[in-house]
């Protein structure tokens, strides 16, 4: 097995570096993450390199086996959505055991090892009273913030976390250890700053440093009918900036704790004092005056406070950005409202909507620091961050948060862009598997992106590794693999051929299913004719790839009064890897000539997909010619289904072709099966065969007990 070789390999440098499952020390890893959604994956060895040597090591050792052995990159584990820094029966590089943290006054950088907590960084350049831009919670990491972008109490002043790295030391796929800053290989400086962990395993993180005293700021809480009021003074201060000593958050939320809805206001000065800026903020009335925790205190005191009390279970963040407008706003808020109606019965809810902004000298610090990869001009600004905040118990309420919070966000989209108020950035750090924030960044950024990765990573080896990917492709392969397999189980064990399953590459088909599913709704000659989920697609993989330079090229076959196709290529360093087709759902005559048409009748058009009930039939694959693949259809008379779930029935399900290449052959479908399919189905509709029988089997899953 090609994720066991690679284990060896790595045990071969050291094996303290493998941490295998069953000992404490694995056990205690998976706890560290923040949320429950991260530490339910679990990789088959964390790899725990002390040294930046051992961690180019281990690069050189795992990288054979490259494509079929998922990697992830750990620092501190503090993001929320999963698949970022960890992966299920994977290879999780967790980077704890760096450690080391170095002041240079005179050139007034603090260097900081990537397995660090900003808690102890901030003691440490505190006693040399100076300060530092960083996460606002001491328990986390500085990875994450320093190459996403990363929100501060100084960013209004002095930009984004990754705006204040110098230098970063990274590690190459080729193993090799580089420095990249504004003087040696700037191209790789700039894209790391915001381009997440398409490039390497950043070591070391060299960040400016400057004197900074004792702040003033603190916690209010008031009630949610001063909230309106609040949003006004938050768009004022926005539009009429004359002081960016400051930091300013206001949230709504429900916690299930304190049983109803309660808001805050998260303020700071960066001197001891309250400026007259803050005033509204802080001297709302009536607020609770239990809670108010409005004082004089360290950058540590208040990072501490930020984390206390942090939930330990379920969490997702899920984010929008819109201009700084009122209306929006409060739109975003009533938006909210109707959201939490239907989260109403989630057990130990924690429900809430912030409002953090981007004012415009935290871009234009951006800009005169060096510029980075997030695509933002001034021009751009004032802009307010949507965050949706949710935390949970129990697993059987995941779909529902997902849900529930994904169209509360295209709902505030929706109506920012009627308005023209909408913004295309997306905050890296608060977006969820289904969102794309590199593209948010803009072509040129993503173009500049995806030509770094090629030139310091050829063979794309970190467009294999968990989190965002500049190259197109959904990098969250293993957190939709365990969603496609949980839904996958009521099917005959016979579809689930066990041996096979690892050679599947989840992430291409998810991508694919992701893109169609986007075209049709976005296209214009489709958008008008049909509904935005997909019936059956079929997939061509025509060689595992190493994922490079990737480009999607969507071709629209037919476009007609009740039925469309599309015609999807994925291309990586110009050479097709991925042929789809797909077709749309709400159609009421037959989808194309390499189908059978007598499929059962088509499910009645709804508004929005669901899981297919255990009822529902999948019928088997019918050989498409000049392909070497096959065609999988689902019918149903109640409900269709997701993107996950046809993932799901695309790789669970293994191809022939996909077989036979993972040997070293390909499959001709009409080699082997010459007679017509689609005579059978004509004159046996709905009916099964037996082995050796010229027919592909229509399996019914009512029939499993």
């Amino acid at each position: 097995m090609p994720l066991s070789d690679a284990i060896e390999a790595v045990k071969k440098i050291s094996s303290d570096l493998a941490v295998l499952p069953g000992s404490e020390e694995y056990d205690e890893i998976s706890k560290s993450y923040f949320s429950e959604l991260e530490r339910e994956l679990k990789p088959a060895c964390f790899l725990t390199p002390s040294s930046v040597s051992q961690v180019a090591d281990i690069v050189k050792a795992i990288k054979p086996f490259a494509g079929r052995s998922a990697v992830a990159i750990c620092g501190s584990g503090q993001q929320a959505t999963p698949g970022v820094a960890n992966v299920h029966h994977g290879l999780t590089i967790h980077l704890r055991n760096l450690r080391g943290i170095e002041i240079d006054t005179d050139k007034k950088i603090v260097s900081i090892a990537a397995g660090e907590r900003m808690g102890k960084v901030y003691e440490t350049v505190m006693a040399a009273g100076l300060g530092v831009v960083g996460n606002r919670h001491s328990s986390g990491g500085i990875g994450g913030d320093a190459v996403q972008a990363g929100l501060s109490y100084f960013s209004y002043a002095r930009g984004f976390v990754c705006d204040n790295v110098v230098n970063y030391e990274i590690v190459l796929a080729s193993g090799e250890i580089v420095n990249a800053n504004a003087e040696t290989n700037r191209d790789l400086w700039i894209a790391l700053k915001g381009g997440g962990n398409n490039f390497g395993i950043v070591t070391r993180f060299d960040l400016s440093v400057f004197e900074q005293g004792q702040l003033w700021g603190g916690k209010i809480f008031y009630f949610q009918d001063s909230f309106s009021g609040q949003i006004q003074s938050l768009v004022d201060y926005l539009h009429n900036q004359n002081d960016v000593d400051v930091h300013i958050c206001v949230s709504l939320g429900y916690a299930a704790a304190l049983g109803d809805i309660m808001c805050m206001n998260d303020i700071f000065c960066l001197n001891p004092e309250k400026p007259k800026v803050l005033e509204p903020f802080a001297d709302i009335q009536p607020q609770i005056d239990q809670m108010r925790t409005l004082r004089v205190d360290s950058l540590k005191g208040f990072t501490d406070e930020a984390f206390a009390g942090a939930p330990a279970n379920r969490v997702v963040k899920m984010s929008t950005t819109v201009k700084a407008d009122t209306e929006i706003l409060e739109y975003a808020v009533k938006t909210y409202h109707a959201s939490f109606e239907k989260l109403k019965g989630v057990e130990n809810l924690l429900f809430s909507i912030t409002f953090e902004p981007v004012p415009v000298s935290l871009i234009e610090q951006s800009i005169s620091r060096g510029g980075n990869s997030l695509g933002l001009k001034a021009s751009d600004g004032p802009l307010v961050v949507v965050l949706f905040y949710t935390s949970w118990d129990s697993p059987s309420d995941d779909e529902k948060v997902y849900e529930a919070n994904k169209e509360a966000l295209e709902t505030i989209d929706s109506e920012a862009q009627s308005k023209k108020v909408s913004a295309a950035y997306r905050y890296l750090n608060y977006t969820f598997t289904h969102q794309d924030p590199i593209s948010s960044y803009g072509p040129e950024s993503k173009a500049h992106l995806q030509a770094v990765s090629a030139k310091y990573d050829p063979e794309g080896f970190f467009q294999t590794a968990g989190g965002f990917l500049a190259n197109d492709l959904n990098s969250f392969d293993m957190y939709f693999r365990d969603k496609c397999l949980a839904v996958a189980l009521p099917l005959p064990v016979g579809v689930l051929p066990v041996p096979a399953m690892p050679i599947f590459r989840w992430g291409r088909r998810c991508f694919i299913y992701h893109a169609a599913a986007s075209h049709l709704v976005t296209e214009p000659t489709l958008a008008a004719r049909n509904e935005p989920d997909i019936l059956s697609l079929h997939l061509e993989c025509l060689s595992v790839c190493g994922r490079c330079q990737s480009t999607r090229v969507v071709t629209p076959l037919r476009a007609g009064a009740n039925t469309s196709t599309l015609q999807l290529q994925l291309l990586q360093n110009g050479r097709i890897k991925v042929i789809a087709l797909a077709t749309s759902t709400d159609f009421n005559t037959p989808i194309g000539p390499t189908v059978p048409h007598r499929l059962g009748s088509p499910p009645a058009p709804e508004a929005r997909a669901r899981f297919r009930p255990r009822s529902s039939s999948l019928v088997g694959g019918f050989p498409i010619d000049g392909t070497c693949d096959d065609w999988y259809g689902c019918k149903g008379d109640e409900e269709r289904m997701d993107a996950t779930f046809l993932a799901m029935i695309a790789d669970v399900i293994p191809s022939m072709s996909d077989m036979l290449l993972y040997k070293g052959g390909l499959y001709d479908a009409y080699a082997f099966f010459p007679q017509k399919m689609e005579k059978w189905v004509e004159e046996y509709p709905g009916r099964s065969c037996r082995d050796n029988e010229l027919c592909y089997r229509s399996y019914d899953s009512s029939d499993v007990q």
